[in-house]
C-alpha cells in the first residue's frame, strides 16, 4: 500500500514540496511545486525528461521560438 511508503518530513514552510516517485513497473520520477521563486508571479512550468527526449511547457513562453 502507499501510504505505508509515505514519509514526511518536519519543514518550517509549505512553500516547496518535493516528492520522489516509482511506479509498478519501475519507473523513476521526481515532483517539485515551489512557490518561492522571486521575480515569478505566477509560472506555470512543466517538464516531463526521458531517456530519449524531454518535453516542456512554460507559461511566460507558451509559443515555441
Amino acid at each position: 500500500m502507499i501510504a505505508d511508503r509515505v514519509t514526511h518530513s518536519p519543514a518550517p514552510t509549505e512553500d516547496v514540496v518535493t516528492a520522489r516517485l516509482a511506479t509498478a513497473g519501475g519507473v523513476l520520477g521526481s515532483l517539485t511545486v515551489s512557490q518561492v521563486a522571486p521575480g515569478r508571479k505566477n509560472r506555470l512550468f512543466l517538464e516531463i525528461s526521458g531517456a530519449g527526449a524531454s518535453l516542456a511547457f512554460d507559461q511566460e513562453q507558451p509559443e515555441p521560438p
